[in-house]
């Protein structure tokens, strides 16, 4: 399974240099690798739980398990909001630098990076370590440890999210760790009752091959989402409005690439967004305007582009649409993306 794991880093480092358009794709939000991520993870949960239900010794630690893998799932997929297109609290649409009803994105970008490697290390290797550095504590509380034949795995795991080296490679060291705590749910000691060890061999590459067809097959369905001909309309009533507004404040830096609450926020009091906020009514109600938030409740964007040389910049203002996932590049409309695309 650590050949697996380090295959699809591989894989990743390839698509970089040979072609990042497919790489961006892949690790998108609501992307192939972000399903398949989620649906590790579930699927570690569902396993931990039947060992939880099954053991004696060890029992609660498969029950922390199941809970931890259960709630790092529902964070990747933001409690279901991008599924479904509900508007999440204020809480998270004002201080969630995603406008996104997750936990972690709350919290600091050093310290989620703490958090995210102390999982993988503490998992991956503290758990085994401990079962070796002090095993009547660990044989006492039941400590369920991945077998050292994964240990590789996690560390480069932890390398590739501390290191960073490709774009996106967070999301896909986060398939890397859904994929090793399924993988040690599947071959941790004690072994399953009534099943052959040759059997046994398959399970792990199989749930693996599961996680991919039921991740890239959710991503592939999720994209096809459709919406009425009126929402449609609205948003790009409402992108219009908004590349109105903006167009009046130069941004300060040549190349600006952020949704569009944030990049508002940050040009100030001078800025108001008057033909924007004179469409609100039943289409536009006053928190999703307050927000920049589209039809669905996902964030508008805003691309700037200025040539390094002088010149006229670019500016688009982009919903992704129905299926709430961009499709292409910024710009590019592809799919059900919607937006204006102006020359300033």
């Amino acid at each position: 399974m650590t050949g697996v794991v380090i295959g699809i880093y591989v894989t990743a480092a390839w698509l970089s240099r040979s072609n990042p358009t497919v790489l961006a794709e892949l690790g998108q939000e609501d992307g192939g690798v972000e399903w398949a991520s989620a649906w590790a993870f579930l699927l570690a949960a569902f396993v931990y739980c039947g060992r939880a239900l099954r053991l004696t010794e060890g029992r609660i630690l498969a029950a922390l398990l199941a809970l931890g893998a259960l709630l790092i799932a529902l964070e990747e997929l933001s409690w279901g909001q991008r599924l479904v297109g509900y508007r999440p609290p204020e809480l998270f649409l004002e201080s969630n630098f995603q406008q996104e009803l997750n936990v972690h994105n709350l919290v600091a970008k050093a310290w989620r990076m703490r958090a995210f490697l102390a999982v993988v290390l503490g998992y991956g290797v503290g758990l085994r370590l401990l079962t070796v550095l002090a095993p009547a504590q660990a044989r006492r509380f039941g400590v369920l440890a991945p077998p050292w034949a994964l240990a590789p795995a996690f560390l480069v795991t932890a390398l590739i999210f501390n290191a960073r080296p490709w774009h996106l490679s967070g999301e896909w060291a986060e398939l890397g760790l859904g994929i090793g705590m399924l993988a040690g749910a599947l071959l941790i000691e004690p072994s399953w009752p009534r099943l052959p060890p040759r059997f046994l061999a398959f399970t792990a590459p199989a749930a693996v091959v599961l996680c991919g067809l039921l991740g890239f097959g959710t991503a592939w369905l999720t994209a096809r989402r459709a919406s009425s001909p009126a929402l449609v309309a609205q948003a790009q009533l409402e992108c219009y409005a908004l590349s109105d507004d903006l167009r009046r404040v130069p941004f300060r830096s040549p190349r600006h690439h952020r949704r569009a609450y944030h990049a508002v926020a940050d040009r100030g009091p001078q800025l108001e967004l008057t033909s924007f906020r004179s469409l609100i009514g039943p289409a536009l109600p006053e928190e999703r305007a307050q927000y920049l938030l589209d039809p669905w409740n996902s964030p508008y964007w805003v691309l700037v582009e200025c040539p390094e040389g002088g010149g006229p910049c670019r500016q688009v203002v982009y919903s992704m649409g129905p299926n709430r996932r961009r499709e292409g590049r910024p710009g590019d409309f592809q799919g059900d993306d919607i937006g204006v695309d102006l020359e300033l």
